[in-house]
């Protein structure tokens, strides 16, 4: 994950395939999960983050690792990290001491930092609060599949063969549409979710889903860490709608 790129000395963190650190909303094809800080923060907001130039802000994601520390440090910024995840490896304490962090997203990243020397709030995933500012879609009866941005076969799936009516992918460009793919999630009867955000989404609004995976996954700490945040126990990853749904309705609590 190489996020440093010739010419950005940016304030905002947010993963995309071209490149993470931005002083605006990247131009290039973006994460519908990263590109969720649309949504979450007023634009009045990451203009007054925009203007620090010696603070890069992590404001979700699974992010807290020694490479994305490194390569900050390397933009001459303090990485200061809000409600984000680590990805499972262990944390170097010599990085931890010159970062900020100020909330994590699950108790498992929780315990990696304590490991290290430092003492964190768990919350969860600020993906939540995109109820608060988006109104549920328009129920269509559809069941979809969200496959994670990075699935090497994300174009090559078929629908019929997963039990779904919809495929829909993370790549988006501007807020709305990740504004539209938020009301596909929000609308449908079931959700099988390779992104992780697709799953929070659902969650947050009350849609079934379960997460999805045929050969590719990204980061299962990732998930687990998330999945205890909010009361589910046991994590696994389906490739059908039917036995997607009966581990829903088995280990899935409702989101209040």
């Amino acid at each position: 994950m190489d996020i440093s790129k010739d010419g950005w000395k940016s304030l905002i963190y947010e993963w995309t395939p071209e490149g993470s650190f931005h002083s605006g909303p990247p131009t290039s094809v973006r994460n519908f999960g990263d590109a969720l800080i649309d949504v979450l923060y007023e634009d009045f907001f990451l203009e007054t983050l925009y203007k620090n130039p010696k603070i890069v802000y992590f404001l979700l994601g699974s992010v807290i690792c020694n490479e994305v520390i490194e390569q900050t440090l390397r933009l001459d910024c303090e990485p200061v990290f809000s409600e984000c995840g680590a990805r499972g490896e262990k944390l170097d304490p010599d990085l931890l001491k010159v970062s900020k962090i100020l909330k994590v997203r699950g108790p498992l990243t929780k315990n990696i930092l304590e490991t290290s020397g430092v003492e964190v709030e768990a919350s969860v995933d600020p993906g939540y609060r995109v109820r608060d500012k988006v109104f549920p879609g328009k129920p269509h009866g559809a069941s979809i599949l969200i496959p994670h941005m990075l699935d090497p076969d994300k174009y090559e799936y078929v629908a019929s063969k997963f039990e779904v009516n919809w495929i829909r992918q993370t790549d988006v460009y501007i807020k709305q549409q990740t504004v539209g793919l938020i009301k596909d999630i929000t609308g449908a009867r079931f959700v099988l979710a390779g992104s992780l955000h697709a799953a929070i989404i659902a969650h947050a609004y009350g849609i079934p889903f379960a997460p999805f995976a045929t050969n590719y996954v990204d980061s299962s700490f990732k998930w687990s860490d998330w999945a205890l945040s909010v009361g589910i126990n046991y994590i696994q990853f389906f490739d059908n709608v039917n036995d997607g749904r009966e581990w829903w309705r088995n280990n899935v609590p409702k989101y209040l």
